[in-house]
């Protein structure tokens, strides 16, 4: 610590001398204390399921000077900044099928850091590729053609005329407007 005590200015006798005193700490006790931070939305736990492709988080961090800014990282790419610092948000991070290890780390103006982490296993919605009905127009009249794929949803005609089929023997001539 310096301690500097300046020459009084315009001193004559009997007045009151003013002295200027500056005290410089010269010894500044360095930052070391990490911020911390945590994920609270969606979830508080480390790891979280879904089938949506993207996910948004949010959370807190606290430093005992100041939190100087919040980054993510994705294991499967990607990376950004928050929006916001003590209170943070994050927005539509792309998921890839499986786990996704999402990193989030609050810094400080001391370069003092820590990190919160969220697995997030994305599984992808399933398509059903599998044949439900299957409709060949050969019945030639009637208000009913037949489900040929075993599964019983025969279909019912209404207003459609039968006709002559380009590929088979029959096929149905609808007028587009009110036939189905």
């Amino acid at each position: 610590m310096i301690i500097t005590l300046g020459n009084p200015t315009n001193a004559t006798q009997g007045t009151t001398i003013i002295h200027t005193l500056t005290i410089t700490n010269d010894d500044a006790i360095p930052d070391t204390i990490a911020p911390t931070v945590s994920i609270t939305s969606p979830t508080t736990s480390a790891t979280y399921s879904t089938t949506t492709s993207t996910i948004s988080l949010s959370g807190t961090a606290s430093d005992n000077i100041g939190v100087s800014t919040v980054i993510w990282t994705s294991d499967k790419g990607g990376s950004g900044t928050a929006t916001g610092t003590t209170s943070w948000s994050i927005s539509s991070i792309a998921l890839q099928a499986g786990a996704n290890v999402i990193t989030v780390t609050a810094k400080d103006n001391a370069a003092n850091s820590s990190t919160a982490t969220l697995t997030v296993t994305y599984t992808p919605p399933t398509t059903d590729s599998t044949l439900k009905a299957s409709y060949s127009f050969e019945e030639g009249s009637g208000t009913t053609v037949k489900d040929a794929s075993g599964n019983n949803y025969n279909g019912t005609i209404t207003g459609a005329a039968w006709t002559s089929g380009k590929v088979g023997s029959n096929a149905l001539s609808f007028n587009g407007t009110s036939d189905y």
